[in-house]
């Protein structure tokens, strides 16, 4: 049994925080319509991940296996 846990790096206008941005415009209409943020703060979010100076760290992607009992 094990358990791995990954993070990816996001840097300024790199392919990640490209990526990231795209995941977001999926939800980026719902969001709003819900009343959970605002069109504002998603291009706020889009200027700050393309600025170079910027970085983060993508979610966790976790990996866990092992055996089945019995």
């Amino acid at each position: 049994m094990g358990l791995d846990a990954r993070f990816q790096q996001i840097h300024g206008d790199d392919a990640e925080s490209r990526w990231w941005r795209l995941s977001l415009e999926q939800s980026r209409v719902g969001m709003v319509a819900a009343g959970l943020v605002e069109e504002a703060d998603f291009e706020a979010a889009y200027r700050e991940m393309a600025q170079p100076d910027f970085h983060d760290l993508s979610l966790a992607v976790l990996t866990a296996w092992g055996r089945a009992s019995g």
